[in-house]
């Protein structure tokens, strides 16, 4: 359900764009365009909807958009440091920025609540489509059970005035009439068995007007205006969460009306033009337009607003006649212009503006150093690790892969891979994770020679983001998508990952717990204000300062191969103020530097500094 919600929440977010565009376009071509063609240019939109995912394009307006989007990941684990030991660079590559400063929630907190939120957003979409659904289904019986009981075939004449309406419109389906008044509105109902619905008070106009409601209401059955309602009905419950896209509906239904009065105008003499327009504000000074709740009917009258509006494109039907070739033109320029742009894919291969060279959209690396294996696994590995280089680094590099399927092409070996990246380093005691990635798909590519050695090419990630997805299926055979998107692979991972941190304690000659998952922090506590001027502002200018935890604890750092321990405690001082004391020793317990900050509300006072003569500043 994850992956189906994340597919849905892509494609409202860029249905969503399209919608806003269209918007615009209709704003700029306000009186350049006929009734019709207003309406047709939501067919981008609906496109859009039904196929998110188009053929990439140089000229996708998401090529510009890509870049600032921001995709929201849903997984079983967090993706920063966590229950779970994922882990994400950002935020953690600048040596001044201390994450997790103590005036803020504990990390793991923060993380418990990005994953609940994470895991309680599908149930609340499906549970609210669920409820749409039901409430739609509900409704749509109830309607149809009270017209079985309430509606009335309309009398012969009225009949008959419907079939000269069916000649002048040139319509030979089945239509009955029934007269009724549980909808106010004269409406167009029924997929199968089209019936148009009259109100009492509709047989007091004059059968001129009549004949007017009717040939409107056949206007909508002409050009399929109750399949397309109905698809709108499916796409909103979909995307019921999206204002943008119920915006977009409410106006798509309102140009459904105007090209509707447009079609009956085809119809008449211009010297009726005048006449339609007056039997329009004859139905709606006769109905009560606030319906009951009940799913969006196809009716001859809507909003107040919307009337003002069509009331002024009926006395422009003779300019949008006589410009007829223009309009057209100008419509399918439009439509064309639109799809171009936003019914296609960002292009999988951009141009750079300073070198000029191309440049993959899921993001290329190569590798700093050669990487080459004497096998795919070690060559996989080789690679994923020299990536890591460039994360924040810890004590050890670990990383943990799963090769999905490998093809031979060319003369060049592709790896299809799930990688992970983790530096390991001490904090509390505990060996634990400090930075590196989640469970990232990577596409690898290796040269192989005549000894058998694989020597890395291409080092391509999956993008993050807004094309995540996309990337995925531009650079992973279909066969492998679901196993991807799953998230299966990284517990395998980690236990890579951590065993490899266990062999390298065994190098070391040292005995520690190993967990690539959250280490539990217990903060200093003190005044908000103090603790954010401690661990942040004079921090930023003190490397050393910088490098002891912000929590009660240690942190253990190499120094040209030397072992230095760096610990954080509090207590009191003798005239019981909080006392803050940073100590830097060696692993024989020599201490090297010592501060210690007395507290008092938010003034902080370094009352004690000791250094060996070497680090006396």
């Amino acid at each position: 359900m994850e992956a189906v919600f994340k597919i849905v929440l892509t494609t409202s977010f860029y249905a969503g764009i399209v919608g806003m565009v269209i918007l615009l376009v209709k704003n700029l071509l306000q009186d350049k365009l006929n009734p019709r063609w207003h309406y047709w240019l939501w067919i981008v939109l609906l496109v859009k909807l039904i196929i998110p995912f188009g053929p990439e394009s140089a000229f996708s307006l998401y090529n510009i958009l890509e870049p600032l989007s921001q995709e929201i990941k849903f997984s079983s684990v967090p993706e920063t440091v966590g229950d779970a030991g994922i882990y994400s660079p950002e935020g953690t590559q600048a040596g001044n920025e201390r994450p997790g400063l103590p005036a803020q929630e504990p990390v793991a907190s923060a993380q418990n609540l990005r994953t609940y939120v994470a895991d309680a957003l599908p149930i609340i979409w499906l549970s609210g489509l669920l409820l749409m659904f039901v409430w739609l289904v509900y409704a749509g019986f109830s309607f149809a059970g009270k017209l079985k009981t309430h509606a009335q075939p309309a009398s012969p004449a009225v009949q008959a005035l419907l079939e000269e309406c069916k000649t002048r419109a040139e319509v030979k389906g089945e239509i009955a009439v029934f007269i009724q008044d549980i909808v106010k509105v004269p409406s167009l109902v029924g997929m199968f068995k089209p019936r148009i619905l009259l109100t009492p008070d509709t047989l007091r106009l004059k059968e001129q007007d009549i004949s007017y409601i009717l040939l409107h209401e056949l206007s909508h059955y002409r050009r399929k205006d109750l399949w397309v309602n109905y698809l709108l009905l499916i796409l909103q419950i979909i995307h019921w969460f999206n204002p943008v896209i119920w915006y977009c509906f409410r106006r798509i239904r309102q140009d459904m009306e105007v090209a509707a009065d447009e079609g009956v105008l085809s119809l008449l003499k211009v010297s009726e033009h005048k006449e339609y327009g007056k039997a329009l504000l004859a139905v709606l000074e006769t109905i009560n337009t606030k319906t009951r709740l009940m799913p969006r009917l196809i009716g001859m009258v809507d909003e107040r607003k919307n009337i003002e509006r069509r009331i002024r494109m009926i006395k422009m039907a003779d300019f949008f006649k006589s410009r007829r070739k223009r309009v057209i033109l100008t419509g399918i320029l439009c439509v064309v212009i639109l799809g171009g742009l936003l019914w296609t894919s960002a292009s999988a291969r951009v141009t750079s503006d300073e070198g000029g060279e191309d440049t993959d959209a899921i993001s290329q690396n190569s590798a700093a150093q050669p990487v080459t294996g004497q096998s795919i696994e070690e060559a996989v590995s080789l690679a994923v690790k020299e990536k890591g280089k460039g994360y924040l680094e810890g004590e050890a590099l670990t990383e943990g892969h799963k090769i999905l399927e490998v093809e031979e092409k060319d003369g060049t070996v592709i790896a299809y891979t799930v990688a992970s990246i983790g530096w390991f380093g001490f904090e509390n005691g505990i060996f634990t994770g400090v930075s590196g990635s989640g469970a990232i798909p990577t596409v690898m590519t290796f040269a192989k020679n005549a000894n058998g050695e694989y020597s890395l090419l291409e080092y391509k990630e999956a993008e993050d983001g807004g094309g995540y997805g996309d990337s995925i299926k531009r650079n992973f055979p279909q066969r492998l998508w679901d196993s991807i998107f799953s998230g299966e692979h990284y517990p395998e991972l980690v236990v890579q990952k951590e065993a490899q941190a266990r062999q390298y304690l065994q190098s070391i000659g040292r005995d520690a717990q190993v967990s690539q998952g959250y280490v539990e922090k217990k903060l200093v506590d003190i005044n908000v204000e103090a603790s954010n001027r401690l661990f942040a502002e004079l921090t930023k200018g003190d490397a050393e300062l910088n490098r002891f935890p912000y929590w009660i604890g240690t942190k253990e750092y190499l120094d040209q191969g030397e072992r230095f321990i760096y610990e954080t405690s509090q207590g009191k001082t003798s005239d019981g103020y909080d006392l803050v004391t940073f100590r830097k020793s060696k692993e024989d317990g020599r201490i090297e530097r010592e501060y210690q900050y007395k507290i008092v509300g938010n003034e902080l006072t370094l009352v004690f500094l000791q250094s060996t003569p070497e680090l006396k500043p």
